[in-house]
C-alpha cells in the first residue's frame, strides 16, 4: 500500500511540474502579446511620433523663416549700396 502512495506522490509532482510549466508559458506568451500591443500602440501614436511635416511647422515656423529671409536680403541691399559708393 506504501508503494501506491508512493507511486502517486510521484505521478502527482510530475503532473504538478508540467502543469506549473505550461502555465509559465501561457503567462509568458500572454505577457508578450501585450508588450507587443502596447509597442504597436506606440508607434501609431502620433502624439509622440510627429510626421515631418507637422515636426517642420512646430519646430520651424515658415513665416519667421522668410522674415530671417528678408532681412538677410534687405542687409546685402545696404551692403551692395554701400560697396557702390
Amino acid at each position: 500500500m506504501e508503494e501506491v502512495f508512493r507511486e502517486i506522490h510521484v505521478y502527482w509532482g510530475v503532473l504538478a511540474v508540467l502543469v506549473a510549466q505550461i502555465l509559465a508559458w501561457v503567462r509568458k506568451g500572454v505577457k508578450t502579446d501585450n508588450r507587443l500591443d502596447a509597442l504597436e500602440m506606440h508607434a501609431e501614436d502620433e502624439q509622440k511620433h510627429w510626421t515631418t511635416e507637422k515636426k517642420m511647422t512646430i519646430f520651424v515656423p515658415r513665416n519667421e523663416i522668410e522674415q530671417r529671409f528678408e532681412n538677410i536680403e534687405r542687409i546685402l541691399f545696404k551692403i551692395e549700396k554701400k560697396i557702390d559708393k
